[in-house]
């Protein structure tokens, strides 16, 4: 019995969807706050 060498736990990756949420927070966010700061300039 070699439990030694064979010792491997299955390896998931990160979850994208992670990611991709966190981007689409980050994209929102800069567009209201762009949109706000034109909108004070225009006034």
């Amino acid at each position: 019995m070699d439990t030694g060498d064979r010792h491997e736990r299955p390896h998931r990756p990160r979850p994208l969807n992670l990611r991709a949420k966190a981007l689409l927070w980050t994209a929102v966010v800069s567009v209201v706050a762009l949109d706000d700061l034109l909108g004070r300039l225009a006034i």
